[in-house]
């Protein structure tokens, strides 16, 4: 990985960032690059650049600077009638590559959106090779003064496009320019050196632990089919995500006698359920699908599907409490009388869903999080949305357990970073807990020490 080397010498201290790219001559090694810089200000600005060149296996180059070693021409094959690739061709490529390679459904279909939205209306016909570090830093600079598209959300107030809006297009095109440079098409990429807006971080709106409580005892209290304490219970205590709790199976569920008595009883996320574009699913090969349900509406453009968790860590076996264990088992008791009640009306798809309609199909997301909003605008609650409840559990047990690889498990979390963070949030009751440690150890052991010393003075 690049790294500022700092050298002392004669003269004053000199910066550098070192980086390794294949050797062209052999590529099974690497060649060790070094870039000067004028001093550690300025490696610290171009590290990120060398970095993401370094990913790419790609030397790095200032804007403006041509590159040390010729590129190999195109294919002749890879241009079009005028001699010359459009952004729109480009970004095919890319994209049709990045299928190949391992995308799925949603990400091909969220590029897509980008792509079709932002890119292709705005700079989709000029020429790549057109294209320069200024005409890419007007491009994002102006994206915010027009307005983003609502997609599905058709009551949605139109809002001027957003920061993370314009990185997300940015993780679309600097990767795609990297790989134009690699097929010859351009000597350099014109958004290395382009200055991104910066979020900041503005953590999700979400319930305290009191409120939480609150809520809860009121959820206990209702008397409906679909049990939102229960589906509060498996997203706060399980800190799980909407799609894991959508898509929980019978079979996942260990609440055995047994493994309460031995305070083992667990669910297995094994899978998520989401809705996703049939055409995506179909050029990305079912990659990842487990399940793609059946249409209920003719001519649809997009269905429901089970689908293996995004990364190895999502699948996770995670321990619960006997109060919701048993809680468990009840509603699995009552919905299987609600199910024969149905009778032929009801299809299980080879799956027993913890939250299930009554024709056998799952809840979708939206779903969930709709009957959970009018819940809590049933009794008043402060508005939060349902997928907030896995931030208040994360924020919780961050700052009532030292234990953060068990937090960062039972969440699922690729890495403990983002688990700290995202969740990790300083808390004025956090703080004063510091003080009164503090107080303890320099102050009360310190008097204890004194007090210890002056009986020995007083002994001698």
């Amino acid at each position: 990985m690049a790294s500022i080397v700092e050298r002392n010498l004669k003269g004053g201290t000199s910066y550098s960032i070192a980086y390794r790219i294949p050797n062209p001559d052999n590529k099974d090694k690497k060649t060790q690059k070094w870039l000067k810089c004028k001093n550690e200000k300025e490696a610290e600005y171009l590290l990120p650049e060398v970095e993401e060149a370094e990913k790419a296996g790609l030397e790095y180059i200032r804007p403006g600077k041509s590159h040390a070693h010729p590129r190999p021409p195109a294919p002749a094959n890879s241009f079009n009638a005028e001699g010359d690739l459009t952004v729109t061709e480009m970004l095919e490529e890319y994209v049709e590559m990045k299928c190949a390679e391992g995308w799925g459904a949603r990400t091909l279909n969220a590029s897509n959106g980008l792509i079709n939205n932002y890119i292709k209306n705005t700079i989709g016909e000029l020429r790549v090779s057109s294209l320069t570090p200024k005409l890419m830093q007007n491009f994002y600079n102006d994206l915010p003064n027009h307005t983003a598209v609502t997609g599905n959300h058709k009551n949605a107030e139109p809002k001027p496009i957003s920061k993370r809006t314009v990185l997300d297009i940015n993780k679309i095109l600097k990767p795609a320019f990297d790989l134009a440079v690699v097929n010859g098409y351009i000597e350099n990429n014109p958004t290395r050196s382009v200055r991104k807006p910066k979020i900041p971080e503005n953590p999700r709106d979400r319930w305290s632990k009191d409120e939480v409580v609150e809520a809860h005892v009121m959820a206990l209290e209702e008397d409906d089919d679909f049990n939102v304490s229960l589906y509060m219970e498996l997203m706060y205590e399980c800190t799980a995500r909407s799609g894991e709790v959508s898509a929980l199976t019978e079979d996942c569920i260990d609440v055995s006698e047994e493994s309460i008595a031995k305070n083992e009883a667990s669910i297995l996320i094994n899978k998520t359920l989401g809705r996703f574009d049939i055409e995506s699913i179909k050029k990305t090969k079912e990659r990842d699908m487990i399940y793609i349900f059946p249409n209920l509406k003719a001519g649809s453009k997009g269905t429901i599907a089970l689908k293996e968790p995004k990364t190895e860590k999502g699948k996770r076996r995670i321990y619960i409490s006997t109060t919701l264990a048993r809680a468990l088992i009840k509603h699995i008791k009552e919905q299987e009388q609600r199910i024969i009640a149905v009778g032929d009306d009801y299809t299980d798809y080879g799956f027993r869903f913890v939250f299930t309609q009554l024709n056998g199909r799952p809840y979708e997301v939206k779903s969930l999080s709709k009957k959970f909003k009018q819940f809590v605008l049933k009794k008043g609650l402060r508005e939060v949305d349902a997928y907030s409840l896995r931030h208040s559990s994360a924020t919780d047990k961050l700052s009532g357990s030292n234990d953060i690889k068990a937090v960062q498990a039972m969440g699922g979390w690729a890495d403990a970073d983002m688990l700290l963070r995202i969740y990790a949030n300083s808390t004025k009751e956090g703080q004063k807990n510091i003080a009164l440690q503090m107080e303890r150890i320099l102050h009360n052991e310190a008097d204890s020490s004194n007090e210890s010393a002056s009986n020995k003075s007083d002994d001698t």
